[in-house]
């Protein structure tokens, strides 16, 4: 069903390919408050520093999974499994499909979090396949080394991610940049939708998106992520004391409604202290921050 919601909101709006949530009223993409391009997007200050990798403490657990190597903390204490996917490669016939080389992917069972709209992820990409896919992923991947390069990010432009989904990202919160022993990249909050839609559990995750120091590998991680003040889905009706509302459908000044609220909950979620979500935004640095990957 969910992908033919898909096919019909994209004859119908000819934008991007719907997901299995209503069109909205008034079709929107929230303007984030300016700021300058050398500034991180986050509030009070902006993050700038690298991370350094921690040092593994009682209870982590190291894995070596066919050439990719990282440290579950105990504070996580997930099961990881891993798998190769196949390529799905481009089909001029099939419409707007995703498309990557075939993979390394691993899936963390025992998560705190289940039943979100991603499962938790570790992905990694030969660069020099994905960027012959599709002019999509080059274009990322051009980005991509552009600031890793500079260390800074602009906030008019979204931060790569991959594989390119058929949704844009809502917003950015929590930039920071991150480095591994042989990896570096940038993690973030996000949700992906096809309209303005309410930040919730459901669609929150963490995503860290980097390269190999050589540059031969893209690592693409995707974990859920919740906060208390946040509704439970897209469509709740409820919303916790300390959050905020989302604007109802139909209002004569939607446009100024959802411009304050993404306002306001950026900087909810950019004030919102590490320990503030589930699982814990440092536990889950600790894990990307030890990410090694061979051949």
């Amino acid at each position: 069903m969910k992908k033919a919601l898909v096919l019909l909101l994209f004859i119908s709006c000819l934008a991007l390919t719907g997901c299995e949530k209503p069109d909205p009223a008034v079709a929107f993409t929230p303007t984030l408050p300016a700021v300058s391009p050398t500034v991180l997007l986050r509030y009070p200050t902006p993050t700038l520093t690298l991370t350094p990798t921690p040092a593994p403490t009682r209870g982590n657990t190291s894995y070596q999974l066919n050439g990719v190597f990282f440290v579950m903390p105990e504070c996580l204490s997930a099961a990881p499994a891993v798998s190769v996917v196949p390529a799905v490669l481009p089909d001029p016939n099939a419409g707007p499909l995703m498309v990557f080389p075939q993979h390394r992917q691993i899936v963390l069972d025992r998560y705190p979090l289940q039943e979100k709209y991603f499962i938790p992820l570790i992905r990694v990409f030969p660069v020099a396949e994905f960027e012959a896919m599709s002019e999509m992923s080059a274009d990322r991947i051009s980005r991509m080394r552009e600031v890793l390069a500079d260390q800074t990010i602009e906030p008019k432009n979204t931060i790569p991610l991959l594989p390119g989904y058929s949704m844009m990202q809502v917003f950015q919160a929590q930039v920071k940049f991150l480095e591994t022993t042989n990896v570096h990249g940038i993690r973030w909050l996000t949700e992906l939708a096809q309209y303005s839609a309410p930040v919730n559990n459901r669609d929150l995750f963490y995503s860290f998106q980097g390269m190999t120091m050589d540059g031969e590998y893209w690592v693409s991680v995707m974990l859920p992520v919740n906060a208390a003040y946040l509704q439970e889905s897209w469509d709740s009706t409820e919303v916790p004391a300390t959050g905020l509302a989302f604007p109802p459908p139909g209002s004569t000044i939607l446009k100024q409604e959802l411009e304050s609220y993404y306002t306001l909950m950026l900087r909810l979620l950019n004030n919102t202290p590490d320990a503030g979500f589930t699982p814990a935004l440092d536990c889950l640095d600790q894990l990307v921050s030890s990410i090694a990957v061979s051949d």
